[in-house]
């Protein structure tokens, strides 16, 4: 269980950067320009998030809570992960399908709007043209 990070909210946006050092399980994922291969779908409904060549990798280290944690929980006793690693997009009109849960702090959470199953990414509200989908919270197809 990871400890929580978002009370520890700063008035500093996190940072991203493009993923340079490429972890092996995510290189088939990448074209030649550095977007995704495939499209991005939600893992449980397989509902279409991004279309292929839409998002670009980066490195971003951000605390997600799990999904389907008690709906009366307090936002500071979410249980979650820390997640590096997103498929970032600058504009909330290129998904396909999204829907906003919670926020905590300055965190907007993304979730599935067909399923309602999330958080699949976040959106810093202080950077509100940066979306980041977890690339391990989705699944990639053809």
């Amino acid at each position: 269980m990871a400890q929580n990070s978002l009370s520890n909210t700063s008035d500093k946006l996190p940072s991203h950067e493009v993923l340079k050092d490429v972890p092996d399980n995510l290189k088939e994922l990448i074209a030649d320009n550095g977007k995704n291969l495939k499209s991005i779908r939600c893992s449980t409904c397989k509902s279409l998030i991004l279309n292929k060549d839409t998002a670009s990798l980066v490195k971003r280290e951000t605390f997600l809570p799990y999904p389907q944690q008690k709906k009366n929980q307090k936002a500071e006793e979410a249980e979650g992960e820390t997640v590096n690693s997103f498929w970032h997009v600058q504009d909330m009109y290129t998904f396909e399908n999204v829907g906003f849960c919670k926020t905590i702090g300055t965190v907007k959470f993304l979730m599935c709007a067909d399923c309602e199953i999330g958080p699949v990414g976040v959106c810093d509200t202080r950077g509100p043209r940066d979306f980041f989908v977890s690339t391990d919270r989705i699944a990639h197809e053809n």
